[in-house]
């Protein structure tokens, strides 16, 4: 981790540009709600959370453009359903690409916006996928809430406290409050298995996370008050790994482009563990997230960018209101990658802009060789067309001396019979 970027704590401060938080908020159109009830997608431009004005109810905000001197400038609702077939209060959502295909390369820029898939967990036990479409929606692009959901899964006694999606397995990860962890089919919604868990955690997972190149689910259980049981499982139902990590989980999120780490926020560390056998690859004091002169903050929340699969930096949130931003090692190098792919985007551009001019100077070449070929053989009908005016008026002369000529001797004739 290199020098932070930026800190921002407490109020802001007028001319700075950073935002009030309340008014934000009235902006969004959320209160201020529990970090498991918001999920924003992975390209930061739309916000899922339960909308807090009644029970049960979605909501997803488009976010196009933020002006800092306006907080309700460009704010923009995606859609609103309520979850139907279970009366009861949301407890936990998140959202993932629908068809996302991470690059290898960190400095690719990144494709047009995927739909978007959300996984909703009530209650009652019950949980729904819903869909927002967003490439897949016709002009006007703007994100849609679909008004029925996908599916519907069931099979929990308890309200649904965590879970994951995971489009590439077509499966979804549902944890209940009651410690049972479901395995369904995002095809129709079927209970595919479910996962046991060992002690000395039976508690309910407090994260869950699905990896589809290694096809293993990843939980972070409770244990008593300040510890944490984190384990592997196979999504065909075994054990694959387990350790102990002897703090509370704050936040936990697999990284890299096989999604083959674990990433585990702590009061008092970030901690980097591969995957599937949960080895320890590095640890990073939370004291490094602290202002100059300020004591060690406790972690409560951690973001990275630009997405998980290739991260150059990382936003760590404190429980006391600091926000930290850290630029990860090998920042440089991806800047200049993408620096250099921005210059070769530009350059196919340059060299296609070229391509159609040319088709287009042709193609305006050839328009005027077919203009002149035209006037050629407007000018030769017109030459003909006079030619033929002249033969038909020396035809229609000698037809009238002709037929002058004829009455003429017809005459001569009768007078010839009469003298006769």
């Amino acid at each position: 981790l290199a020098a932070p970027e930026e800190l921002v704590k407490g109020s802001p401060v007028p001319g700075d540009g950073v935002l009030d938080r309340a008014a934000a908020r009235r902006a969004c159109g959320f209160g201020a709600l529990a970090k498991s009830l918001v999920s924003i997608a992975s390209d930061g431009r739309l916000i899922v959370a339960a909308d807090g004005s009644y029970a049960g109810a979605l909501r997803a905000t488009a976010i196009e453009h933020w002006d800092p001197h306006d907080p309700a400038g460009g704010v923009r609702p995606a859609g609103e359903a309520g979850v139907v077939a279970c009366d009861a209060p949301l407890r936990y959502v998140r959202c993932v690409d629908a068809e996302a295909t991470p690059s290898t390369d960190p400095a690719e820029a990144p494709a047009a916006a995927p739909d978007v898939l959300v996984l909703a967990g009530c209650a009652d036990g019950s949980a729904s996928v819903w869909k927002i479409d967003r490439a897949s929606r016709p002009w006007p692009r703007r994100p849609r809430l679909r008004a029925q959901p996908e599916v519907v899964l069931r099979g929990h006694g308890a309200a649904v406290v965590s879970g994951a999606l995971s489009p590439k397995l077509g499966c979804s990860l549902t944890a209940a409050a009651d410690g049972r962890v479901l395995l369904h089919a995002l095809d129709g919604g079927i209970l595919l298995r479910e996962l046991a868990t060992t002690p000395p955690s039976s508690s309910a997972a407090a994260f869950a996370e699905l990896s589809a190149p290694l096809g293993v689910a990843c939980l972070a259980r409770p244990v008593g008050d300040d510890a944490t049981l984190l384990d592997v499982h196979a999504v065909n139902g075994s054990c694959v790994a387990e350790t102990h990590v002897s703090a509370k989980v704050t936040d936990c999120r697999l990284a890299g482009v096989l999604s083959d780490a674990l990433v585990v926020a702590t009061a008092g560390a970030l901690e980097v563990r591969r995957l599937p056998d949960l080895s320890l690859a590095k640890r990073i004091d939370a004291a490094q997230f602290a202002p100059p002169g300020c004591g060690r903050p406790n972690l409560s929340a951690f973001a990275l960018a630009p997405d998980v699969h290739a991260p150059a930096a990382l936003a760590a949130a404190t429980d006391d209101g600091l926000v930290a931003l850290r630029v990860l090692a090998g920042a440089g190098p991806w800047a200049e990658r993408r620096a250099q792919q921005a210059a070769g985007v530009s350059g196919m551009v340059t060299k296609r802009a070229a391509q159609v001019f040319g088709f287009a100077a042709g193609v305006v070449a050839r328009g005027q060789d077919y203009a002149s070929a035209a006037r050629d053989v407007v000018g030769e009908a017109r030459a003909r067309g006079a030619s033929m005016s002249t033969s038909t008026k020396a035809l229609g002369r000698a037809l009238g001396l002709f037929r002058s000529s004829s009455a003429n001797s017809t005459a001569s004739n009768s007078n010839a019979s009469g003298d006769a």
